[in-house]
């Protein structure tokens, strides 16, 4: 398995321990929003509902329930399939850069609305902000980032008006890394 495959195989765990509450099962309303944000990650159009009530009831085995050990067997197999493979992006592209920022948006949208709100922006950039040394961050910043990142105005950044402030930070911190 590719380092990227590695790294989206354990995203697929993070959401399954995320939906699931860290439980070692997931119920089928839990595994359906794991399945829906596994496919958005990956970049495979989201399944239909029929679909995955059909691959909760092939991996549920009766027990109304699936287990981390049946979803990860089942993802790790997909992420194998040449028709996922060919999806997954290169080590150190810029479509890794676009799956580090599904993730991100992903994890920080602690309420699953998938949009992010003030408060889930602010922290993602509290700790984006640490994480690349920069110290604390000033609340006028995060306000004006808001009000950039924001461009429907309806107090909502989603994924669209997201990855853009994403791919220019990381393209920063690339920049910041060199000079160093």
């Amino acid at each position: 398995m590719s380092d990227v495959s590695q790294r989206v195989a354990a995203v697929g765990r993070q959401l399954f321990n995320k939906y699931t509450r860290n439980a070692t099962t997931a119920d089928a309303s839990a595994f359906s929003q794991i399945v829906k944000q596994v496919y958005f990650v990956v970049g495979l159009p989201e399944p239909s509902s029929t679909d995955v009530d059909r691959l909760f009831a092939e991996l549920e085995g009766n027990s109304k329930t699936v287990s981390l050990q049946r979803f990860e067997a089942w993802f790790d197999g997909r992420l194998a399939e040449p028709s996922v493979k060919s999806l997954l992006p290169k080590s150190g592209s810029e479509g890794e850069a676009l799956l580090a920022g599904k993730v991100t948006f992903l994890f920080y949208d602690v309420d699953n609305s998938n949009y992010l709100d003030h408060k889930e922006l602010s922290l993602l950039i509290s700790d984006l902000f640490l994480n690349l040394g920069y110290g604390e961050v000033a609340p006028s910043y995060i306000q004006k980032a808001i009000n950039t990142l924001d461009s429907s105005k309806d107090g909502r950044i989603q994924f669209a008006e997201f990855i853009p402030w994403w791919q220019q930070t990381l393209r920063k911190k690339r920049t910041k890394q060199g000079h160093q």
